[in-house]
């Protein structure tokens, strides 16, 4: 090293040791919002060092830190700015996301209960903290990150994993530490709307995260399509520049931006399972008793005594869920040799289980019955948790969840198709009403199978009911790969169906000629080999004579609000059959848009 090199690194171990003993550390806030509603869920805190230092990024502060065995000091630096800076404006309700390195754990300098005692001083609680861990170079000792983390849960904190989808995350670690959030990278969020390779990976997680009770937050949301498509894939929490850039001194979320994720979610809610079913499990919560987790077993015992019916018991801190406690569990424990002298003097938090399954109010009934069946033969049968603004609201038990889950599914039946389970007319009709209120433009595909009835009676109904079905599962296959959850589809009866989606002229065709090649591909199933031969049969016409017919094709007609002013349901009726009317000129399957 020479002595210019030396004098550098020395003014520079100079210049971060003045930021660190000095505080000079700027913290920037960015929201992350609920994708329903456009709450703020909390904040993550981005620290800045010095504006025209070396050290401004935050990238060059970490890396200086790294390479001289000081991560723990700035760590701790930064947590303590963050929660200085966001104890005026951060509600009760709200959460503090705090960056934490993943090697911070194997740090010689490292403090555990330093952050407890500055929550204390900045008025915070556990309850409003979560440690986003993230883990860019790699984690020099799993069972130390296990444990670090484990010993922030049992203490009341959440924990977040961030940049899931790159670097070193991988699922059997998100099993084994269960965090409370899986954070998607931003690389995996850029053009998500135009990339369906990625739009299959955030499904993926998605389902992962809906069997392991975690929620999913997509960083980096830059633009309206991108926001749109992690709506309708079912992306709980959101932040980025689209939403709100960070700020050290602006922190409301725009009256546009939430009323826009409003828009999108409450089509996505009425569309996403086809059916307008999508019942909140709050719906079905109850008030119980409950208990602090400074209670005894005394104080469990009371309740279950006085109150036969009370087969479970939240308990809570400070309106937190921290755990659950059921009635045959409890009787368990007690029941054993000196049940009674060990567990009744002991606090409900060596009784509880730690992780019960806990459900925002707003979650729809059918998402919360695919958790519940997840569970462990243990506690399956256990009461389900139901918090509001992150607090505790009340339970719901199995046997509710069953009851209401069934009568949704009684109601499904009733207004679907018998052969295709697609909905029918009663729900395609309220679908157009929706379409017409609506301030965003659609698109409606007429589809419908030409030369059905000769085939039909030439191979009789069970050939004819398979078609239609095949037709319907390709339909609702390729729909839903092209548009997602942003599309309703529709059985109008007999061999005609229908899709509406919120999407443009060109996706809308892309999608019919997709469904077109799909189902010429498939079609030479249901006819003999004489027939595909020759490219036609032979069947009686209405007149009773026989006539020539082409093999059965598939015509969709695409019709664009874009182009069209209807105000009624019989507008749209009346322009699709004139446009389908013209698919039938051709003696073939054919898409045509206007």
């Amino acid at each position: 090293m020479t002595i210019i090199d030396y004098t550098q690194s020395y003014l520079q171990y100079y210049e971060f040791l003045r930021i660190i003993n000095t505080n000079k550390i700027t913290t920037f806030f960015q929201p992350i919002i609920n994708l329903k509603d456009g709450t703020v869920l909390g904040y993550e805190a981005l620290s800045r060092g010095p504006e025209k230092s070396d050290f401004h990024s935050p990238l060059v502060l970490l890396d200086f830190a790294k390479r001289n065995d000081m991560l723990w000091d700035l760590e701790y630096t930064c947590r303590q700015r963050a929660l200085q800076s966001s104890q005026t404006f951060i509600s009760k309700h709200q959460l503090l996301f705090i960056n934490v390195d993943a090697n911070i754990f194997n740090d010689p300098a490292y403090q555990s209960g330093l952050t407890k005692k500055s929550l204390a001083d900045y008025h915070f609680s556990a309850d409003n903290i979560v440690f986003e861990i993230t883990e860019h170079s790699g984690i020099d000792s799993v069972e130390l990150y296990q444990k670090a983390l484990n010993h922030y849960k049992s203490q009341g904190y959440k924990i977040a994993v961030d940049d899931v989808g790159t670097g070193y995350s991988n699922l059997m670690m998100l099993i084994r530490t269960r965090p409370h959030f899986l954070k998607v990278d931003m690389e995996l969020v850029r053009d998500i709307d135009k990339d369906y390779t990625k739009q299959s990976l955030i499904k993926t997680f998605k389902s992962f995260c809906e069997s392991s009770n975690i929620k999913l937050i997509a960083e980096g949301i830059e633009t309206a399509m991108e926001l749109e498509t992690l709506i309708n894939i079912g992306v709980d929490y959101g932040q980025g520049y689209y939403i709100k850039r960070p700020s050290a001194d602006d922190f409301e979320v725009p009256a546009a931006v939430k009323e826009e994720i409003c828009t999108i979610s409450s089509v996505h809610d009425t569309y996403s399972t086809n059916f307008p079913l999508s019942l909140q499990v709050g719906s079905l919560a109850s008030e119980q008793l409950s208990v602090d987790i400074q209670a005894t077993g005394y104080d469990l015992e009371k309740i279950f005594r006085k109150n036969p019916s009370v087969l479970g018991v939240p308990v809570l801190q400070n309106h937190h869920v921290r755990g659950l406690v059921m009635r045959n569990k409890f009787y368990s424990f007690i029941g054993r040799q000196y049940g009674l002298e060990l567990f009744l003097k002991k606090t409900v938090d060596k009784l509880m289980d730690c992780e019960p399954l806990v459900v925002d109010y707003y979650m729809p009934i059918k998402e919360v019955s695919k958790y519940s069946i997840n569970r462990s033969d243990e506690t399956i049968y256990d009461h389900l948790i139901i918090t509001k603004n992150n607090q505790y609201f009340g339970i719901v038990t199995i046997k509710d969840l069953l009851e209401s889950t069934s009568q949704i599914e009684l109601t499904i039946a009733k207004h679907a198709n018998p052969l295709t389970g697609l909905p029918g007319n009663i729900l395609i009709e309220k679908n157009l009403q929706e379409c017409l209120r609506s301030n965003r433009s659609y698109c409606i595909l007429y589809l419908d199978l030409d030369n059905f009835k000769p085939f039909n009676d030439q191979y009789g109904f069970e050939k004819g009911d398979a078609m239609i079905s095949m037709t319907g599962q390709i339909i609702r296959r390729l729909t839903d790969q092209f548009l997602k959850s942003s599309a309703f589809i529709g059985h109008i009866g007999g061999d005609d169906f229908v899709v509406t989606a919120y999407c443009s002229q060109k996706e809308a065709t892309d999608l019919a000629q997709t469904i077109i090649e799909e189902f010429e591909d498939q079609k030479w199933l249901f006819f003999s080999e004489k027939d595909l031969e020759k490219g036609y049969f032979y069947e009686k016409n209405r007149r009773g004579t026989h006539q020539k017919f082409p093999l059965t094709n598939l015509s969709i007609a695409v019709i664009d609000s874009e182009n069209h002013s209807f105000s009624t349901i019989y507008e749209i009726s009346e322009e699709a059959t004139k446009l389908k009317a013209m698919c039938k000129k051709y003696d073939q399957s054919i898409c045509l848009a206007r």
